[in-house]
């Protein structure tokens, strides 16, 4: 039996082709660190084709514990439902069409045996585009690795990303809080922040993911639930946005762009406008 302590990775799968969500499995059953529990939890509804073929392949698998929504009800209440099953005391997430290198959850908890004070490890990784590995991007926009990532530093940007990227201590969620379903769209950056009021983040410089973008992804189709999904945020934070207006003016540009894209016009110059007022030398170095 493994001594070392036990990692739980949550994949959550909806109308995933079968060859895409076994890579993303394989890619944790890879894994160069010994201690980790693999729980799938199909988000098919029960009785579906897929959630038939999934079952067929993995309810007997003995690496794997197989959990089935009874509806499809969402990424994150199905995150939520694995973090509630998780019996290890590190919490690690995967989208199941992206995928890990062997050493991602070796490499992130030995940042934690260095330094115990800390509450998520994130990390950066290469988007592939329509299958494309011979043209690899840095997923990472923000080169903040090594440094502690604030709660004030996370209102203004998402220096985080996608849920693949982290490993968390499950102490620190149940400090925060599981995701909040409420949320339309950037429930993952909303977690962040929760997550940076109460413990440590720190990022390190490390390409330990695979991100995958299929043909006809676009941002745009998303454009109004992010937008609302960054209401929300602010509604929450309303009292620390009013202290930090760098953060706020960051934030009222990405909702002004979310509204342009939507179509929003009246909306986005709103947002523009606040943006303005709540930091002019920000506003015009992001803008102009």
């Amino acid at each position: 039996m493994s001594q070392c302590p036990l990692v739980s990775v949550i994949i959550t799968t909806f109308h995933r082709e079968y060859d895409l969500l076994n890579r993303a499995i394989q890619s944790v059953k890879d894994q160069t660190y010994s201690g980790i529990e693999i729980i799938l939890v199909d988000d098919n509804g029960e009785d579906s084709a897929f959630q038939k073929e999934n079952s067929e392949k993995f309810n007997n698998d003995p690496d794997i514990r197989y959990l089935v929504n009874k509806v499809n009800s969402g990424a994150q209440y199905s995150r939520n439902i694995g973090i509630l099953c998780a019996t290890g005391d590190y919490l690690a997430f995967l989208d199941d069409d992206d995928y890990w290198v062997p050493e991602k959850i070796q490499k992130q908890m030995d940042e934690f045996f260095k330094d115990p004070s800390l509450g998520m490890i994130y990390c950066d990784g290469y988007i592939i585009r329509n299958g494309d590995t011979e043209n690899l991007k840095d997923y990472q926009a923000f080169k903040e690795f090594g440094k502690d990532i604030t709660y004030e530093m996370l209102l203004g940007r998402d220096y985080v990303g996608t849920t693949t990227q982290v490993l968390i201590k499950k102490e620190a969620i149940a400090k925060s809080g599981l995701f909040d379903i409420a949320l339309p769209a950037r429930q993952d950056y909303e977690m962040w922040i929760r997550i940076a009021q109460h413990s440590r983040v720190k990022g390190i410089d490390e390409h330990l993911f695979y991100h995958v973008i299929h043909d006809g992804e676009q941002i745009s189709k998303s454009s109004k639930k992010k937008l609302a999904g960054y209401y929300l945020i602010y509604k929450k934070n309303y009292k620390a946005y009013k202290k930090h207006s760098a953060s706020k003016c960051r934030l009222m540009l990405k909702m002004a762009r979310c509204s342009f894209e939507s179509k929003w016009r009246i909306r986005g110059v709103s947002y523009c406008i606040r943006a303005f007022f709540a930091n002019p030398v920000l506003f015009f170095k992001k803008s102009f």
